[in-house]
């Protein structure tokens, strides 16, 4: 199970005084035999590449002190003609489907929001991305995930005086 795969893994990220999680490509666990670890981002940072299985995914371990709204964002490098693999992401059991997205060069790696997980559980979750269909070349370049706590419902409302 991807509990007993991720039990003894020695990176549990957590969100920073912004509520910004970031999963870096060097903390990812491969679950998979086509991935392959590389060194294409800024200043020989690792990436994930050579993404080629529709099996293959990478997974980090988060630690969620509260439910909430997150929007997630993927940093990868991928040109327009390998672009367009759909993709998930999973965090425990909630779940954002959404596209790679073209950059200019397997190297120009660039954010794209991929959409809006409302995650119920909290303590030590299992984020995992993977691959919705086989990619036409390989699926993209990863450098990180991002996970970024948006406000609650209750709290916009408050900020707005519709609440007391």
């Amino acid at each position: 199970s991807v509990d007993r795969r991720l039990c003894g893994y020695r990176v549990v990220a957590t969100a920073d005084d912004d509520g910004l999680v970031r999963l870096d490509a060097e903390d990812a666990f491969p679950d998979g035999d086509a991935l392959r670890r590389e060194r294409l981002g800024a200043d020989g940072r690792t990436t994930w590449g050579f993404w080629t299985d529709v099996d293959d995914a990478l997974e980090w371990s988060v630690e969620l002190d509260r439910p909430g709204r997150w929007l997630v964002r993927l940093v990868t490098a991928c040109p327009r003609r390998e672009a367009g693999t759909p993709i998930r992401v999973g965090i425990g059991d909630a779940i954002v489907d959404g596209r790679i997205e073209a950059t200019d060069a397997w190297n120009d790696f660039q954010p794209a929001d991929l959409g809006v997980a409302t995650i119920e559980e909290t303590g030590r979750l299992v984020v995992r991305v993977e691959p919705r269909a086989n990619p036409r070349g390989a699926v993209a370049n990863l450098l990180r995930v991002e996970l970024q706590r948006l406000p609650d419902v209750d709290d916009d409302a408050k900020d707005d005086g519709m609440v007391e």
